[in-house]
């Protein structure tokens, strides 16, 4: 995997497979063999049927699809509709100038026999977005709501609702079409994170005086949490107003949190108020940085983006934490090897180095018997850290 020529390419946006950024064709649920199946690893699909994904209006560079088959699949992916086919079993890194596209993948599988699936895990997106990320938790006064319940997620009646966890433990739900979430913001990227499942249904963003950015299927086989339901970059580093609007009567729209990013100091108006004119806090007051600390106008610029850990199922509600624990886990377990490697070594070669590295990373041999009497043990026996004379002794 080749990284972006584009100097001014700084983050990386990991986009779900749940994510209803996804526009999947045929459908996006139902049996599989006719249709994509949303499921713990991804979406998945499988029979002689082409299937296709698109995401549109991505700014990007580069672009990363991951997936796993266990068929003769044949895969294309392509940019703005060119589609390159023959790709590699796991996934396919394309690449185009800095600026919107559309990114699609087409398979199919003629040949393949019951249970050989396809199976789309996510999308990288290799994309500029200077500055700092600055996020704003769904209660917060500066969104105005219409038709909305905010609560903590185990007070909600909605099964999907009380089974998840999330951001600063509230959540804003609805499931009245019509209802809508407003709120102003600072910033050249917006990210807008919620769960997904069968109860939800669609929404459309609508995003300063344009029409709406389209509509969105937040509708998945299974409850995920964390997700990513909306996101864009590339805009002016100015303050924009955008909207949520449900679409279907009785199916669920819900908002965790936002996150918004700003190449300047995000003082008042970073994230700003609602529709409504509410609030009052400034964007630094109303909102945290992303990885804690001071306000982002008093801390050093960062690399922003947004990694996997997004999407996880019923219980698993931002598991980006659980897998930065079994990463940091991992990365102590290697420290401590190659701490050990390098003791090893040492050993070896303050006795000289006349073995092998290996035999000496793996211990002596054990000593063959004499033939005759054994020798007696010595007496005294010294301790191993006290056999040799300290370096500082006299």
């Amino acid at each position: 995997m080749s990284d972006p020529v584009d100097p001014s390419v700084n983050a990386i946006v990991y986009i779900g497979a749940a994510s209803p950024m996804f526009q999947y064709a045929p459908t996006r649920n139902g049996p599989l063999g006719s249709s994509w199946l949303q499921g713990n690893g991804g979406t998945s699909c499988g029979g002689p049927a082409t299937f296709a994904v698109q995401i549109d209006d991505l700014v990007f560079a580069q672009i990363t699809f991951f997936w796993a088959m266990s068929g003769p699949f044949m895969v294309s992916a392509g940019i703005d509709g060119r589609l390159q086919g023959g790709q590699s079993s796991g996934g396919v890194t394309l690449s185009a100038p800095l600026g919107p596209h559309s990114v699609r993948l087409e398979t199919t599988c003629a040949d393949c026999g019951t249970g050989q699936t396809f199976t789309l895990a996510g999308l990288a997106v290799w994309t500029s977005i200077p500055g700092w990320n600055v996020t704003l938790d769904d209660a917060a006064a500066e969104i105005a709501y219409t038709g909305f319940t905010s609560t903590g997620s185990r007070q909600s009646p909605v099964l999907a609702i009380r089974r998840g966890s999330f951001y600063g433990d509230t959540i804003s739900y609805t499931s009245s079409a019509g209802a809508s979430a407003s709120f102003s913001f600072t910033g050249s990227a917006i990210y807008i994170f919620g769960p997904t499942g069968p109860a939800f249904g669609s929404f459309s963003v609508s995003l300063d005086s344009a029409p709406a950015l389209g509509t969105f299927n937040a509708s998945t086989t299974v409850d995920t949490y964390g997700t990513l339901l909306f996101f864009r970059s590339g805009l002016e580093d100015a303050k924009h107003q955008i909207t949520l609007t449900n679409l279907v009567e009785g199916g669920l729209l819900a908002i965790d949190y936002i996150v918004a990013t700003s190449a300047t100091s995000l003082g008042a108006g970073g994230i700003g108020s609602g529709h409504n004119g509410g609030g009052g806090r400034t964007g630094v007051e109303a909102a945290t940085t992303l990885w804690g600390g001071p306000p982002p106008s008093t801390v050093a610029p960062r690399p922003t983006a947004v990694f996997p850990g997004q999407g996880g199922t019923t219980g698993q509600g931002h598991n980006g934490a659980a897998g930065l624990a079994i990463g940091l886990s991992l990365g102590f377990v290697a420290l401590v090897f190659t701490l050990w490697i390098g003791w090893r070594w040492r050993q070896w070669k303050k006795a000289g180095g006349g073995r092998s590295f290996l035999a000496a990373m793996c211990g002596p041999r054990s000593r063959p018997t004499a033939s005759g009497p054994s020798a007696a043990p010595a007496k005294f026996a010294l301790w191993p850290m006290v056999s040799s004379k300290p370096k500082y002794a006299t």
